[in-house]
């Protein structure tokens, strides 16, 4: 049986085939694309031939295209239209993604080739296009732990799949309670509204067999009737949680883990606004200007 998503996209503006998508597809798919990429970046590190910017950089952009596709048709699909089903993929995804990540990251051989291209690149004569490209691939793989050894390049890979089963669960988490939590409305909390944020109070409602129309906090519904609800029908409850731990459950690891999957430790804010900012916008930011960690 042929895989929709690793078929050519042939219609309008090449976006994917939805119609002919089941969640059955996403699994095979997210395997060829990671066997794929994997195949492509160990042709890259294995290259003979001297580290080039076509043959290393240009190269890594292209390495993981399939599995960049699949990727961003399931995570929006997901993201917008959750399932039982997705969920549970997305919790398998997360350590298999997160450990591909490191096997990239970490391949000495592919980081000496971006290596010995970033120690020459004075003399490559690169544009400043490329040259800020490449000055990104090695930041990036410096502060994913590629200069590391030994121990410490185990726990950093150990690290960034534990966050990566962490961030899916508070995810998850959170859709949850936005989908469960719901604010039955009055008759008088609708006037002034325009129909349409009306009518979609009333089908919420019947959604969840609530006798008449709900607040919940799907965006289509939630921004609109803030935007155009009067002064004194605005105020909300605060959201209470589920009987879960709910959607804050694991953020005390997940904010202890954070800064150790940083090279950089407690400076990697400003290092990574240094490096995504223009020099020209750091006065705003930092009067007497930014402070890095100097590694990366």
């Amino acid at each position: 049986m042929t895989n929709p998503l690793l078929q050519d996209w042939t219609g309008p503006f090449g976006l994917p085939p939805f119609a002919a998508l089941s969640d059955d597809h996403f699994g095979p798919a997210f395997d060829a694309g990671l066997a794929e990429a994997r195949a492509a970046i160990a042709a890259i590190a294995d290259n003979p031939d001297p580290p080039s910017f076509a043959n290393t950089i240009a190269a890594l952009e292209l390495a993981e295209a399939t599995l960049d596709r699949v990727a961003g048709v399931f995570y929006n699909l997901a993201g917008a239209d959750s399932t039982p089903a997705r969920e549970a993929l997305m919790r398998e995804l997360a350590p298999k993604m997160a450990a591909f990540s490191s096997e990239v990251t970490m391949n000495r051989a592919l980081f000496a080739r971006i290596e010995a291209l970033w120690t020459d690149r004075d003399t490559l004569a690169l544009p400043p296009e490329e040259a800020r490209v490449l000055d990104l691939y090695r930041q990036m793989f410096i502060r994913a732990g590629a200069a590391l050894e030994g121990a410490a390049a185990e726990r950093m890979a150990a690290i960034k799949e534990r966050l990566a089963v962490l961030s899916t669960a508070f995810t998850q988490n959170l859709l949850a309670d936005e989908r469960g939590w719901f604010r039955p409305l009055a008759e008088e909390d609708l006037t002034g509204l325009p129909d349409f944020v009306v009518d979609a109070a009333r089908a919420a409602g019947a959604e969840r067999g609530a006798p008449g129309p709900v607040l919940t906090l799907n965006r289509s519904l939630i921004v609109p009737f803030l935007q155009f609800s009067p002064a004194a029908t605005c105020a909300i409850s605060p959201v209470r949680l589920g009987p879960r731990a709910g959607p804050m459950a694991g953020t005390p690891t997940i904010a202890r883990l954070q800064p150790k999957s940083w090279r950089c430790g407690r400076n990697a804010r400003n290092c990574w606004a240094m490096t995504v900012l223009p020099p020209s916008s750091w006065n705003r930011k930092w009067p007497a200007g930014p402070t890095g960690c100097g590694n990366c």
